[in-house]
C-alpha cells in the first residue's frame, strides 16, 4: 500500500495513505491540504498511482516541487524512500507489498500478481461488491467489501460502528471464521451521535484494522466537549491518522466501484475554488467561513452524505441526515447522476417520520431499501408515518421493497409508538444483517442480490426503467401521525444527563465571561443575568466557546436567577447593571 510519511511541516508525524489513483497536494480544500504551509501553492503537486508505480509531478507551483533534494522538470516515478519536498512540507514515499498469506482469503488479504497474465485474467473477469448492514440493534454499522475478478478481497470499508460494539465485532469475527473478510483499510464516521460512533473502542482493534487504515470523519465539531465526541477522539488508534472527508475526490475507486462523499457538517461542493455549498444558508461561501455555517442544533443534519457507484447499480446512505438537508442533497444529485436514480439506500435517521421524504422517493426511485434500528426501541422507530410512504410509493409508483433489520413489536411504555408493517406490504421485518450483493455483470442492468435471515440463499432485485416526474412528489404525501411522547423514568434521566453534559462547558464558559467583566462574586452573575440585553450577549460568549446549546444555557440560568431572586429583574438597563455592581463592589 502505496503511503506518504511527514518529517516536517504542518503534517508532521503523520502517515499518509494514497487510496486514490490522482492526489493533488496543496493548500485549497479538496487537496491533500498543507495547512499552515505558507510556501505551498494552492494546487502544487500531483500523484498519480497506478500499476506500474506512482508519478509526481509539479503543477506550475511557484518555488517548485523536489524529490531527494532536486527540483522537478517533469514527472518522475518515485521509488520506495524517495523524499519529497512542498513548500516547508517534506514527506518519505513508502510503498508496502503485502505477502501472500497461507490462505487466498485469509483475512481477506489479496496475493500480489507475479504475473501479467494474472492481472489480465483478473481484469477480464468481473468484481463482486457487497454491502452488509449489519444487525447492531438500534444503531448503525454497515460494512462495504469489494472483491476484484478473481474472487480476492481487494478492499474493505467500515462505516460506522454501532453503540457498543460488540455486535459489529462479532459479525467481523464470523466473516474471518469464513475467510471472508478483508481487514478494514478504511473507517468512515458519518456523524457523532453514540449509536454510531459508540462502538469505536471495541471496533477499532488491530485485528479488524489494516496497519495503513484511514479514518475518515467531521473533523472537530462545534461542541468539542461533547462526551459522544471525545470518547471517540481520544482513541489512541486514531492518532495520525485521521482525515475530513473530502467533497472533491472519491473516497474509494477501485475495481469500477466509486464512493464518493455528497455533504458533511451542512457543506456541499461549490464549482467556485475556495469556496462551498452551505446548506443551512443555501448559498455559496467562503471556506474560511465553514465553521460558522455548521448546523448548530442538531448533529444528525452534520451526517455526511455517501454515494457509491457500480456500474448503473447505486447506492446511498446518509447516517441520521434528514427533512430540509436529506432534500437538499436529493437536488445536489443531479450534479453527479444525471437521472438521479438509485437502486438501494439505507433509509435515513432509522426509518424516522422526519426521513425518507416525498422529495427523496420521487427522487431517487428506488427499489429496495434497508432500515437499522433496534426491536421494541425508545425512539419511536420505524415512524408509521415513513412505512405509510413507502406503501404509497409502493403501490402510486414503483415497486419498492425495503427489510426492517430488527424485530418490530409495538411500542411498550417507550417514548413513542413505532410504526407497524402492514400485513400484505412490501416490506419485511425482522431480518437481522441484511447484505446486498452486485456482481458485475448485475450492475450492467440495476440489478442486484439480497440475502437476509429470511433469505439466506438471497433474492433477486431489478429495478427496470424508472422514469423521473417532477409532479410524483406530491401523490406521496401523506397523513402525519402526531408522535405523543410516552417516556419513561430511564429514558427521562438518560435525556436529562446528556442535556447536562452538553451544556456544562457551555456553563462554564459563560459564568467565566461574567467573571472577566465584572469580577466574582454570587450577587454580581445574578445581576449580569438579569439585565435586558446581556442574554445577547451571553449567547455570543458561549458561540465563541463552540456550543450548539448557548441558548437554551442561557434561558435555563436566566430562569434559575429570576425565580430565586426576584427583586434584581427590576434593573432595566446596562446603566442600572453598572450602578449596581459599582455599589456592590463598595
Amino acid at each position: 500500500m502505496n503511503h506518504l510519511t511527514f518529517t516536517a511541516g504542518p503534517l508532521n508525524g503523520r502517515r499518509i495513505q494514497l487510496m486514490k489513483k490522482e492526489v493533488i497536494i496543496g493548500s485549497l480544500e479538496g487537496t491533500l491540504i498543507l495547512e499552515g504551509d505558507k510556501s505551498a501553492s494552492g494546487k502544487h503537486a500531483k500523484l498519480t498511482v497506478s500499476k506500474s508505480g506512482v508519478t509526481l509531478e509539479d503543477l506550475g507551483s511557484l518555488i517548485g516541487t523536489k524529490v531527494n533534494g532536486k527540483k522537478l522538470s517533469g514527472p518522475v516515478t518515485l521509488a520506495p524512500g524517495d523524499t519529497i519536498q512542498i513548500g516547508e512540507s517534506v514527506a518519505t514515499f513508502n510503498s508496502m507489498v503485502p505477502k501472500a498469506p497461507s490462505s487466498p482469503l485469509a483475512f481477506g488479504a489479496v496475493s500480489s500478481s507475479s504475473s501479467a497474465k494474472k492481472e489480465e485474467e483478473e481484469e477480464a473477469a468481473t468484481p463482486v461488491l457487497e454491502i452488509h448492514h449489519i444487525d447492531v440493534g438500534q444503531g448503525d454499522a454497515t460494512l462495504i467489501q469489494i472483491r476484484n475478478g478473481a474472487g480476492a478481497l481487494a478492499y474493505s470499508m467500515l462505516i460506522d460502528t454501532g453503540r457498543t460494539g460488540a455486535e459489529t465485532a462479532s459479525y467481523l469475527d464470523t466473516l474471518i471464521h469464513k475467510d471472508a473478510f478483508r481487514r478494514i483499510d478504511a473507517c468512515v464516521i458519518s456523524h457523532y451521535d453514540s449509536d454510531h460512533i459508540g462502538g469505536a473502542r471495541a471496533v477499532f482493534q488491530k485485528k479488524y484494522l489494516q496497519d495503513s487504515v484511514c479514518f475518515y470523519d467531521l473533523g472537530v465539531p462545534l461542541d468539542a466537549g461533547d462526551t459522544e465526541y471525545t470518547d471517540y477522539a481520544n482513541l489512541a488508534i486514531l492518532k495520525d491518522k485521521r482525515q475530513v472527508l473530502p467533497l472533491d475526490t472519491p473516497l474509494v475507486d477501485l475495481h469500477g466501484v466509486k464512493l464518493r462523499c455528497l455533504a458533511y457538517n451542512g457543506f456541499m461542493k461549490s464549482e467556485r475554488s475556495g469556496r462551498f455549498w452551505s446548506m443551512s444558508e443555501n448559498a455559496d461561501v467562503p471556506w474560511a467561513d465553514r465553521t460558522s455555517h455548521i448546523p448548530a442544533h442538531e448533529k444528525n443534519h452534520c451526517s455526511a452524505a455517501l454515494l457509491l457507484e457500480f456500474g448503473a447499480f447505486r447506492y446511498f446512505t446518509a447516517g441520521d441526515l434528514c427533512g430540509y438537508y436529506e432534500d437538499l442533497v436529493c437536488n445536489y444529485m443531479n450534479f453527479f447522476v444525471a437521472d438521479r436514480h438509485v437502486c438501494a439506500w439505507k433509509l435515513g435517521h432509522h426509518g424516522a417520520a422526519e426521513a425518507t421524504s416525498p422529495k427523496l422517493l420521487s427522487t431517487f426511485r428506488p427499489r429496495f431499501g434497508v432500515i437499522s434500528c433496534g426491536s421494541d426501541n425508545g425512539y419511536g422507530h420505524p415512524a408509521q408515518d415513513t412505512l405509510n410512504r413507502l406503501e404509497k410509493f409502493n403501490e402510486s409508483l414503483f415497486k419498492c421493497s425495503y427489510f426492517v433489520t430488527a424485530r418490530v413489536v409495538p411500542a411498550t411504555g417507550q417514548k413513542f409508538s413505532i410504526g407497524q408493517l402492514p400485513p400484505a406490504g412490501s416490506g419485511s421485518h425482522n431480518q437481522g444483517t441484511v447484505v446486498i450483493r452486485v456482481t458485475g455483470e448485475q450492475a450492467r442492468t440495476h440489478a442486484f442480490t439480497v440475502s437476509s435471515k429470511s433469505f439466506p440463499s438471497g433474492t433477486k432485485f431489478n429495478c427496470g426503467m424508472r422514469a423521473y416526474d417532477a409532479k410524483a412528489e406530491d401523490g406521496l404525501k401523506v397523513s402525519t401521525n402526531a408522535a405523543k411522547r410516552k417516556q419513561t423514568p430511564e429514558s427521562i434521566l438518560l435525556s436529562k444527563k446528556r442535556k447536562e453534559d452538553r451544556e456544562a462547558p457551555i456553563l462554564t464558559a459563560i459564568t467565566q465571561g461574567a467573571q472577566a467583566r465584572f469580577g466574582t462574586g454570587t450577587p454580581i452573575q445574578e445581576a449580569w443575568w438579569s439585565a435586558p440585553g446581556v442574554a445577547k450577549h451571553t449567547a455570543r460568549i458561549a458561540r465563541s466557546a463552540r456550543s450548539n446549546y448557548s441558548g437554551e444555557a442561557v434561558r435555563r440560568v436566566q430562569q434559575l436567577i429570576s425565580s430565586h431572586q426576584p427583586s434584581i429583574t427590576r434593573i432595566e438597563s446596562a446603566g442600572a447593571l453598572e450602578a449596581f455592581l459599582q455599589k456592590i463592589l463598595k
